[in-house]
């Protein structure tokens, strides 16, 4: 029986090739650039939703610096037990040596050994629980490893840092994206008193360079921990006639934050911008989908000779609907099929024109099943346009004139 609708409705397709034509090419244009849009806006949402402990890192902010000293991580760690990790980050741009290959490395940054504790950058090489305990230790991605060693092992390998110092390769990680720091390669932290000449580096209070993170366990009240913070540093000797500010910003607020004005190195996005993105891909979504309807439904009432004669013959109307829903399903997955491979020429383009670097795996995008939805919506609302149609326009003592007064009553135009 089925197969007896699907070649009918090729027929009809096929029968009235421009209607089909313009249908598909409104529906297909409309869903590409939906997919586009919902792919940037899936890739801005994702920045940072690797780590495992996404909802349990926080940077310690003071007012509006993201920078503080160095003594700061050891300070909290030290007055507040419940606090599982900090780390601290100092960023450089060195000139890397290996053999005869000599190149500046940007993003080239400076962590505790505890970083892997706090991020989940996938190691492929090394084990990062050991990887940045020893000074002078570093740990690379892979494309700063294929960069100096090409196909060689990078392990155990040393690089020469600007002429002075050797750091011997101790990890190789994956390329980290959607990460609100750009990361080339992470040095031991503990070298940083050497490179600096200064002994008591790692004690500083009044150098703020250096972005300083914690895991915290879920249950805290991050509100009331502020004010300990804040209560604990008035009663030293910096701040003793001023009010400490120190605030913990979660991870997830680091990348589309904007009240943040001195800070190094931290990649933002533009929440305003993909949220207006956003309501565009809705609101276009919408306008192909209700294009599809409305020149689906003008067309029944050309077809009441058609529908008369079945009903003739004994059809139903649950079978007259279940025909025209097919030769809808036919068109919008011709559609969506169209529509995929207009992405995927697009999608250069798209990358240059935002400088972004999207991929074309989209049955993985969430925007992918409000597309899916959309159409199913569609089909459904089709039918039961139809539905009405046909009842009153077609039934017994029905004519054209009645169908097409009951469609426009459906708010559906000629």
């Amino acid at each position: 029986m089925f197969r007896n609708y699907f070649k009918i409705a090729l027929r009809n397709i096929l029968r009235q090739r421009i209607y089909s034509i313009i249908n598909v090419i409104g529906l297909a244009t409309g869903l590409s650039i939906f997919i586009l849009i919902m792919l940037f806006i899936n890739d801005q949402r994702q920045y940072d939703k690797f780590n495992k402990n996404y909802d349990q890192i926080y940077r310690l902010d003071y007012s509006d610096w993201s920078l503080l000293g160095t003594a700061y991580v050891d300070d909290i760690l030290r007055e507040f037990p419940q606090v599982q990790k900090g780390t601290r980050i100092a960023f450089n741009n060195p000139v890397i040596k290996y053999n005869d290959k000599r190149i500046r490395v940007n993003d080239f940054l400076f962590a505790d050994s505890s970083v892997f504790d706090i991020f989940s950058f996938p190691f492929i090489l090394g084990n990062p629980k050991t990887a940045l305990t020893d000074p002078f230790t570093i740990v690379i991605t892979e494309s700063t490893a294929r960069l100096f060693f090409g196909n060689e092992n990078p392990m155990g390998k040393i690089l020469r840092y600007n002429d002075q110092y050797n750091f011997r390769v101790t990890g190789v990680m994956k390329d980290i994206n959607h990460f609100h720091l750009s990361v080339n390669a992470l040095a031991s932290f503990t070298s940083l008193p050497i490179l600096s000449n200064n002994k008591d580096f790692l004690k500083v209070r009044d150098n703020w360079n250096y972005p300083t993170y914690f895991l915290i366990p879920g249950e805290f009240d991050i509100k009331a921990f502020d004010h300990k913070i804040n209560s604990y540093y008035k009663t030293q000797g910096e701040w003793k006639n001023d009010e400490p500010q120190f605030h913990l910003r979660p991870l997830k607020d680091i990348y589309f934050d904007y009240e943040t004005k001195n800070e190094i190195g931290i990649r933002h996005g533009c929440l305003p911008k993909v949220r207006i993105f956003t309501i565009i891909a809705i609101f276009i979504l919408l306008i192909a989908c209700v294009n599809f309807i409305n020149l689906s439904t003008a067309r029944a009432p050309m077809r009441a000779k058609e529908v008369g004669i079945r009903k003739m013959a004994g059809s139903s109307r649950g079978k007259l609907i279940l025909q025209f829903l097919i030769e809808s399903v036919i068109i919008s997955t011709v559609a969506f099929i169209i529509s995929l491979g207009i992405t995927e020429g697009l999608l250069s383009f798209f990358n240059d024109l935002l400088s972004v670097d999207l991929h074309s795996n989209l049955l993985l995008q969430p925007g992918m099943f409000l597309m899916l939805f959309g159409r199913k919506y569609s089909c459904r609302y089709c039918r039961r346009a139809l539905s009405r149609i046909l009842s009153y326009g077609f039934s017994t003592g029905g004519s054209v004139k009645r169908a097409k007064d009951q469609r426009e009553q459906c708010g559906f135009s000629a």
